[in-house]
């Protein structure tokens, strides 16, 4: 399954922002630096996971974008770290929803990707 590029729990004593930060380093080996000037908030989902017995749990996601001056420069080409991702693929933004229509995604990270398309599709028709 298709999953967001970065994603993780936050620590307790930890904010989003910091969360995200380390999150970027930890599994796409991109630097502190780079992440602390290019992530951006764009919003956030709350929903609820069910688990095989019917158990309702609440969720938040913080979805952040990060910004890519181009995609030739190596210091944002994301690369696994920590053994948790296994590949990461630049795709458009009709591919990624072609692809989350045919069920490719992770049910949770096709609405974390929802936020931004949004946002592309607002600013394409101002």
């Amino acid at each position: 399954m298709l999953d967001n590029s970065v994603a993780g729990g936050i620590p307790h004593g930890m904010t989003p922002f910091e969360s995200i930060v380390k999150e970027c380093e930890e599994e796409a080996s991109l630097s502190e630096e780079i992440s602390r000037k290019s992530v951006k908030a764009a919003g956030a989902v709350s929903y609820f996971f069910q688990n095989a017995r019917g158990n309702l749990q609440p969720e938040i996601e913080y979805v952040y974008d990060m910004l890519c001056p181009s995609a030739d420069d190596p210091a944002y080409i994301p690369k696994p770290l920590d053994g948790e991702v296994e590949s990461f693929e630049l795709m458009s933004w009709e591919e990624v929803v072609e692809r989350m229509l045919a069920g490719e995604f992770k049910r949770n990270s096709a609405l974390g990707s929802s936020i931004p398309l949004e946002s592309a599709v607002v600013q394409e028709t101002i």
